[in-house]
């Protein structure tokens, strides 16, 4: 599955300026790390600025949580932006540095993003018993 179409226009319209400015920043020194796509999903782990670990608040998704990266989750539908979600602090409105940095990795350096089975490709490899397996 493709990455929605996006361009910086549209990343900046979700942004304020000052994550703006920030996310480019993040993304030309090379600070996100292991974007992967499954499906719908896009995560990404950034590394972050503060010297203590961000805490996950509300998982859109699951998560690796890395105690050096803030970890972030991007979601689409119909091939374009739907929702994103990062955990660090930031309550300002619109998206924050972390996940302008990795839009612009999807834009710019897209053979970056790792392809993996979404959920539900995962779901249907599996037989009846191996379903109840995993939810007992």
């Amino acid at each position: 599955m493709s990455i929605p179409e996006i361009s910086q226009e549209i990343i900046r319209s979700y942004a304020s300026s000052q994550s703006w400015q920030r996310g480019q920043a993040y993304y030309h020194d090379g600070h996100v790390r292991r974007v992967v796509q499954r499906g719908k999903l896009i995560t990404a782990e950034v590394e972050s600025s503060d010297i203590r670990p961000y805490q996950e608040v509300r998982p859109v998704a699951n998560l690796i949580l890395n105690a050096e990266s803030a970890p972030i989750n991007i979601g689409f539908e119909e091939n374009e932006l739907d929702a994103g979600y990062c955990s660090c602090p930031y309550g300002h409105g619109g998206y924050c540095k972390h996940i302008v940095a990795t839009l612009l990795v999807c834009l710019h350096q897209p053979e970056l993003i790792e392809q993996r089975p979404s959920l539900e490709e995962i779901l249907d490899r599996l037989n009846e018993v191996q379903i109840y397996s995993l939810c007992i």
